[in-house]
């Protein structure tokens, strides 16, 4: 859709207040663009003379044209601000949660941590069917309790309130991780920004940090490499009061920022630490909210962060440790998740048969999962198998690959008044 001139004008003017309160002028923020694009892989979308790339820059702010879609993560991550910052969002998009209930009609005295003491229980089950299933089926009853839980943060007083606090930040990152894992992360990310405003009365390490891991990942799965950095710098910096899974966790995310930025070292040293903290977290007793982070779960994302450093060769005997280590059976969605990243790394190998072989499993259990996370290594490994099309075992694989993409795409509905 055409930006009006309305919307250019805006979105000219927050991207030159953005670049001048970094202090640069057009020629020098034309080499801090180009210094980014490099790192992400992505010179090629710049023009080739500088000449030309700021006259683009002048063009944008000036109001003349709208920044385009292929520029616009060069130009968020250059800047390390945001869609909504630089005007890129659609216009006056904001999560719109259902109406809250009216402060006025007071819930009876205690009823608050009775309701929230009722609602772990429906989390609980959530949270173990969206691991198996994927967000699709699990978004229309989760939405349902948010008026509810606003509800009792705006009316609950005294000692209960720490507590509806807690289970209300819980709550809200989970919603934000299922918007995450159907692709919609600009959702993703409000949302998780609002369980960090429950939070931030607690004043927890532990919850605000698993918070800025979450938003990190958010970034990273957005193609914001740097702001995602960033985030898990933050949710490293009180490591020593974190417990050893929290930690693992904020190391993992860390380690999947510099893979993106193409530092290797300083990848391999976090993915290092962090499979040292998770297996430390095997005999955790503390409860946290990064119970999934086992070692297994380490290797699978550490396997992942090899294939974005272009090492399929380092993944592969990653991914073949995550699935030996896999203990926990409740986690079926990230064990498809690992089957599809080993695949991908075997046809980079130039591994026919045993990429056909596991892309062939990732498929059939698949099937039935909603799954962005599961989408993305499945898309990758079907322009991968195209190099193979006159084999007729793999045409019949892709085929199955092709109506697998377009029946479970997980799309689902932004909650209700979104716009």
């Amino acid at each position: 859709m055409t930006a009006s001139p309305e919307h250019r004008e805006l979105q000219g003017k927050a991207l030159r207040q953005a670049r001048e309160r970094r202090g640069w002028s057009q020629s020098e923020f034309e080499v801090e663009l180009r210094s980014t694009a490099r790192k992400m892989g992505k010179e090629r979308e710049l023009p080739y003379s500088s000449k030309t790339l700021i006259a683009y820059i002048s063009y944008f702010e000036n109001g003349k044209r709208p920044v385009s879609a292929r520029l616009r993560a060069i130009f968020r991550e250059t800047l390390r601000v945001s869609d909504d910052d630089l005007g890129f969002a659609s216009s006056g998009a904001v999560v719109l949660l259902p109406p809250a209930l009216p402060a006025r009609q007071s819930l009876p005295a205690a009823a608050g941590l009775t309701v929230v003491d009722n609602l772990k229980t429906v989390l609980s089950a959530h949270l173990a069917m969206e691991a198996l299933v994927g967000p699709r089926y699990v978004v229309p009853a989760v939405l349902g309790h948010l008026p509810l839980i606003d509800h009792l943060c705006a009316v609950t007083r005294g000692d209960s309130r720490r507590e509806v606090l807690r289970f209300a930040s819980k709550f809200m990152e989970f919603c934000g991780w299922l918007y995450q894992d159907s692709g919609d992360y600009y959702c993703a990310m409000r949302l998780t920004e609002k369980a960090f405003n429950y939070a931030a009365e607690l004043n927890d390490p532990h919850i605000n940090s698993y918070i800025f891991m979450r938003k990190s990942n958010i970034a990273s799965d957005s193609d914001q490499p740097g702001t995602a950095l960033g985030l898990s710098n933050a949710a490293l910096a009180e490591s020593d009061r974190l417990t050893p899974r929290l930690r693992a966790v904020a190391l993992r995310q860390q380690a999947n920022a510099f893979a993106a930025l193409g530092e290797r070292d300083s990848f391999r040293a976090s993915a290092d630490a962090a499979r040292e903290a998770a297996a430390e977290g095997l005999a955790q007793e503390e409860p946290d909210r990064a119970p999934y982070c086992t070692p297994a779960y380490v290797e699978m994302e550490t396997g992942a962060g090899w294939l974005k450093l272009g090492e399929p060769g380092e993944a592969l005997p990653v991914f073949a440790a995550a699935q030996a280590d896999w203990l926990d059976q409740a986690q079926g969605r990230d064990r498809v998740l690992c089957t599809a990243r080993t695949a991908v790394a075997l046809t980079e190998l130039g591994d026919k048969q045993e990429a056909c072989k596991l892309a062939a499993k990732a498929v059939t259990e698949s099937e039935g999962i909603s799954s962005a996370r599961i989408m993305l290594p499945l898309k990758r490994l079907r322009a991968r198998l195209s190099t193979w099309s006159q084999d007729v075992d793999v045409r019949d694989l892709t085929r199955r690959l092709d109506l697998l993409l377009e029946t479970t795409e997980p799309t689902i509905s932004r909650p209700e008044g979104l716009v």
